[in-house]
């Protein structure tokens, strides 16, 4: 009896696991190279450990069927994956706009290697998305996609056998991650808007200075200026920016947890 008991929590916990782990491996902040790989271990080990005794009872029964066991931790890896990637987007959403923004400014020939925007990473990106993981534990935002988490088994309950094999619909989960990718991009555009059209009335003005007076080496007058500028304005809205940020990536993680 005791031995039939410790099987089916170590079952229940694995399946716990599955998706705790899936979702730990792309979460901001705790998913990062940076982060070594025996914390997030040590992270998604101890959700699991919090979540299993309050899913125990709506996590279906274990199974001897090798096939059926594959499928199903396939299926809960699957969705904390899909989780935790949602979750990333939306922290994303900063050094994209950090990216415009050195578009903008002049600072787009500086460019340095990324792991999350890729080679083509800016200062302003790399600076933001070094920013991110500190905004997300300092405002707390980190606690709501492990909430989502626990949420998630009321959306997509476990199960093994014929239930397991009709996997998330993808006509249900797809318009979301659809709507989840526009958002972010219309938040980060947003959030560069000032330095957009900064940026605009800054080279119509080069153009016309070019115009007026064609001696001029208007690169070398403007590029300086531009970089000043830019930087100046940027240190006046940083705090705007975070907070608008921490706003609207709060606001859509409060909708995905239904708070």
């Amino acid at each position: 009896m005791i031995a039939t008991s410790l099987q089916s929590w170590v079952f229940a916990g694995a399946m716990v696991f599955a998706r705790v782990g899936g979702a730990i491996m792309p979460l901001p902040g705790l998913g990062d190279a940076s982060v070594p790989r025996l914390v997030r271990l040590g992270v998604a080990v101890s959700v699991t450990v919090l979540l299993t005794p309050l899913l125990l009872p709506d996590l279906p029964a274990q199974t001897s069927q090798p096939f059926a066991l594959t499928l199903v931790f396939a299926r809960e890896t699957a969705i904390g994956l899909g989780l935790g990637w949602l979750a990333r987007t939306l922290a994303l959403i900063l050094p994209q706009a950090g990216q415009i923004i050195s578009y903008q400014i002049g600072l787009s020939s500086v460019l340095l290697t990324s792991e999350t925007m890729g080679s083509q990473s800016t200062v302003l990106a790399n600076a933001f998305g070094i920013a991110v993981p500190a905004l997300l534990f300092s405002t707390r935002l980190i606690s709501l996609p492990l909430i989502a988490l626990k949420r998630s088994y009321e959306i997509f309950p476990p199960a093994i056998g014929a239930h397991a094999a009709s996997a998330v619909s993808i006509t249900a989960t797809l318009p979301v991650l659809v709507h989840v990718m526009a958002l972010s991009f219309d938040i980060a555009v947003r959030l560069a808007a000032p330095f957009v059209i900064a940026g605009l009335v800054w080279q119509a003005a080069l153009a016309f200075l070019a115009r007026a007076v064609p001696q001029m080496q208007v690169f070398f007058v403007g590029a300086p200026m531009q970089i000043i500028g830019g930087l100046a304005l940027l240190g006046s809205l940083l705090i705007a920016i975070t907070e608008h940020w921490n706003s609207a990536v709060l606001h859509i993680l409060h909708r995905m947890v239904g708070g």
